[in-house]
């Protein structure tokens, strides 16, 4: 019998691919918010639900919930009531409703904050510095209680259809254009790791059998001069440089890291498929 794999934020970017990636060993479901499930639905699915009561009528025992569901507030410092909901409430009642399954949060490296010192390990001290970055540890120390649960704090997940607003599809929209806009020198360093390589750790956590906190990263280090001059090597696309870029670099450690790898796509290849889409 396939294992039947609950995934909530089953629409989303990250879910998609886990969809995707799933192979006949698995059975994924999906839970999404009331309304979405108007949306163009993800076709990796055997059942899609906007509802807990609807979900778990129909699905009184899962195996595995794979909890992707999120809330990211537009503004980074400012809070807002949908993050104790879609961030701890919605998990928590998946918990005490399914309290047999196996449990994975996708959770944040936003949790370790502004980082003292680089590279960052699994037990570098967690100190958050935003309202969403304390909503994912609060939800990863309610995850600790459950029987069978695993935390992947995940970095930068990149790759085709992601949202905008962050450096890398920004990066890509400026080399179709011609010009890739790069703020300050170009110094400042982060883990991308490609939507596929996420997707797949997420299903390798979901069939392992222990309790644990990993990283999700890929543990390769970019700065944003080499993104761009690496996109501008694809399309011909010049480099401006403007004002000061004072965001904090990240850098991983995966000494102590649980092995959920290994990351099969290269940042250049993840671009490349941005650039075509």
């Amino acid at each position: 019998m396939p294992t039947t794999l609950l995934i909530t934020g089953a629409n989303g970017f990250l879910a998609r691919a886990v969809a995707n990636a799933a192979t006949s060993a698995w059975r994924p479901i999906g839970l999404v918010r009331p309304g979405c499930a108007d949306a163009p639905a993800n076709t990796g699915l055997h059942g899609l639900y906007n509802s807990l009561d609807s979900l778990t009528a129909a699905e009184p025992q899962v195996d595995v919930v794979l909890h992707l569901a999120a809330w990211i507030p537009r503004v980074a410092s400012a809070f807002d009531p949908e993050l104790i909901a879609a961030n701890i409430g919605l998990p928590a009642q998946l918990l005490m409703r399914y309290p047999r399954s196996r449990h994975i949060l996708a959770s944040s490296v936003s949790v370790y904050g502004v980082p003292v010192s680089l590279p960052i390990s699994v037990t570098s001290p967690t100190r958050p510095c935003t309202p969403y970055g304390w909503s994912k540890l609060a939800a990863e120390n309610l995850f600790r209680t459950a029987d069978h649960h695993a935390i992947l704090r995940l970095s930068s997940i990149v790759g085709r259809g992601m949202r905008a607003g962050s450096f890398i599809p920004a990066a890509v929209a400026g080399a179709r254009a011609g010009c890739i806009q790069l703020r300050g020198d170009g110094a400042r360093t982060q883990d991308y790791i490609d939507v596929r390589d996420a997707a797949a750790m997420c299903l390798r956590a979901a069939s392992r059998h222990d309790n644990f906190v990993t990283l999700g990263v890929s543990g390769r280090t970019y700065n944003n001069r080499e993104v761009a001059q690496e996109l501008a090597a694809m399309t011909g696309a010049g480099i401006e440089c403007f004002g000061h870029d004072d965001s904090p670099s990240f850098a991983y450690d995966l000494a102590d890291a649980v092995e959920l790898g290994p990351c099969t796509f290269p940042l250049r290849d993840t671009l490349q498929d941005m650039v075509r889409e």
